[in-house]
């Protein structure tokens, strides 16, 4: 058992070898066949021929011949493989390969003339409404990944290939665009959300957990910063939070976060500008003051006030 393959296609009216292929193993997905799951090279009939396709038309078997962890082992073993059967192209054979077999490249690198071919092949194409209503079907319920675990090498390749990228700013701009104008996905049932938030709220954070999002967070610049939200902003945040109770539990938080904090006003008995006077006057306007708290009020003024004109 190994981590590459080499296998064969076999036609089922002459049983005879068509083609030599090799390919990687997959992780098993949901709703394939066992041998499907990890042979997905060998059973997918994309990226072939049109020789191949003029034989597979009248059915064909997969068989997997060889295993190896070493790529460069199976590609010596396709090579010999082919040379074995023969090339149908070069007369000596019936395989419809096109090669010599052996140059098959994991992951080959393209080049920006062949991406920007591609990429002009699929300007003006549009997706039927069939094609649009299967993928949003496929996605209804969670994310294609869901239930796949990424193995450890998959999570370092990831990892790696996003150290060090600068997103330029034309590109936030266009992200930002495109989030104010998405639409609320239709799989975002409030039973969903429900669900998310129960499993958010059971998580714990350890402090390795925390150290390690601190650790990623250091020397990082803020997006705010040298920034101010526009008046229109303010407004909405403030709109935003007026009227939300806070539970008890949050309230004790906050308490704790603020002691020992101090207070920039205290000993500061300096006169309050007229900004400030309006901002507390709009804050305390329509609040409704709890019984005996106006007549404690004036009982705090007259002991201030008697205790100011104490003769020395």
């Amino acid at each position: 058992m190994g981590r590459f393959y080499l296998y064969r296609h076999v036609r089922n009216d002459l049983n005879q070898p068509f083609y030599i292929g090799i390919g990687k193993k997959k992780e098993k997905k949901i709703g394939f066949r066992h041998n499907e799951s990890e042979y997905r090279r060998a059973y997918s009939p994309h990226s072939r021929s049109g020789f191949w396709y003029n034989i597979a038309k009248n059915g064909y078997e997969v068989e997997i011949m060889y295993e190896s962890n070493s790529h460069e082992e199976i590609k010596q073993k396709e090579i010999e493989f082919v040379r074995l059967y023969g090339r149908r192209s070069l007369g000596n054979g019936p395989l419809v390969n096109l090669t010599d077999g052996g140059d098959g490249v994991l992951r080959m690198p393209i080049s920006d003339e062949t991406r920007e071919k591609m990429r002009k092949s699929q300007l003006g194409k549009k997706q039927s409404p069939e094609q649009i209503a299967k993928r949003v079907e496929k996605l209804r319920g969670g994310h294609f990944n869901l239930g796949r675990k990424q193995s450890p090498e998959e999570k370092e390749r990831r990892s790696k290939s996003m150290k060090g990228k600068i997103i330029t700013q034309e590109h936030k701009d266009a992200m930002r665009k495109g989030a104010i104008n998405r639409k609320k996905p239709p799989y975002f049932s409030e039973e969903y959300r429900r669900k998310i938030s129960e499993k958010s709220k059971s998580c714990i954070r350890t402090k390795e957990w925390c150290d390690n999002i601190s650790n990623s967070q250091k020397g990082r610049i803020g997006c705010m910063k040298g920034k101010k939200h526009s008046e229109e902003t303010k407004l909405k945040m403030s709109l935003a939070a007026k009227g939300k109770p806070k539970s008890e539990e949050t309230k004790r938080k906050i308490s704790i976060a603020k002691r020992g904090v101090k207070n920039p006003y205290k000993g500061n008995h300096g006169p309050l500008s007229e900004d400030h006077k309006l901002n507390i006057s709009l804050a305390l306007k329509g609040r409704k003051m709890p019984p005996g708290s106006v007549a404690k009020g004036w009982d705090t003024r007259r002991k201030n006030k008697s205790i100011c004109n104490v003769p020395s």
